[in-house]
């Protein structure tokens, strides 16, 4: 039966359409390969800059985060700086105060040593 034209006929268009199917199948592949390289290629530069992106605001936010904490401290500072000098202030006026009375004891002592004029 092999012998038979007809018979090789169909079997040579049966390969040859099973050859094409393959080949077909197999420039799909190969396009969606290169397809998925060309996507690849054109993604790379924005991951790229995505990713340098996300450093840089990672460090400016890492550089916010500091200058708060040292926002922060330099407030506690200012605060405890003026409860100091609040209470210096007070000290002072009590200092004031007691000069003041000092003063006016050494007045009536040089006044009561004075003698008499005659």
């Amino acid at each position: 039966m092999t012998n038979n034209p007809i018979w090789q006929i169909i079997i040579l268009v049966t390969t040859s359409f099973c050859s094409w199917i393959f080949g077909k199948l197999q420039t799909r592949r190969e396009k969606a390969k290169s397809d998925l390289e060309i996507i690849r290629e054109a993604i790379a530069p924005q991951l790229e800059s995505i990713k340098v992106l996300t450093e840089h605001n990672n460090r400016m936010v890492q550089m916010y985060l500091e200058e708060q904490k040292e926002r922060i401290q330099t407030e506690g500072e200012n605060k405890m700086l003026k409860a100091e000098k609040d209470d210096l202030a007070e000290k002072v006026s009590k200092l004031t105060q007691k000069v003041d009375k000092l003063e006016k004891i050494i007045q009536k002592l040089t006044h009561e040593k004075k003698p008499p004029s005659a």
